[in-house]
């Protein structure tokens, strides 16, 4: 491949990233990517970057807030209750994705706690709130 020269070859050395910079849109998809955020959140850092007014991120925050919101959540979500081991304090949330934006990590890491039942960080016991 380096022996041909292809005209379309970004890269100097076939196989090898070396040298090649990424632009500031690709670097700004790796990092969404790679934090899992959510679609809603990369929005409202769009909207945060072209200095949106404070008008359009109160409109956002209350359509998130909205009671048809509220109600669509606690109809499709299961509501999970977090222990903190050394206090025994227990908070309850009324989704596993609202639990993870407090936490941080991504939703499918505290479902595999509940599942292996196995506390998260050796910190937090999470559970599915019964009844």
């Amino acid at each position: 491949m380096d022996l041909l020269k292809p005209l379309y070859n970004i890269l100097k050395t076939a196989g090898s990233s070396l040298g090649h910079k990424h632009s500031e849109e690709t670097k700004e998809k790796i990092k969404a990517a790679a934090l899992n955020r959510s679609e809603e959140a990369l929005i409202r850092e769009l909207l945060l970057k072209l200095n949106s007014s404070p008008e359009q991120l109160e409109h956002l925050a209350k359509l998130n807030s909205s009671p048809e919101q509220k109600a669509r959540i606690a109809k499709l979500a299961t509501a999970v209750v977090v222990t903190e081991l050394v206090s025994e304090v227990s908070v309850e949330y009324e989704s596993l994705r609202q639990a993870a934006r407090e936490l941080k990590p991504h939703p499918e890491t505290l479902r595999r706690c509940i599942k292996a039942q196995k506390p998260f960080l050796d910190k937090y016991l999470i559970t599915y709130k019964k009844g």
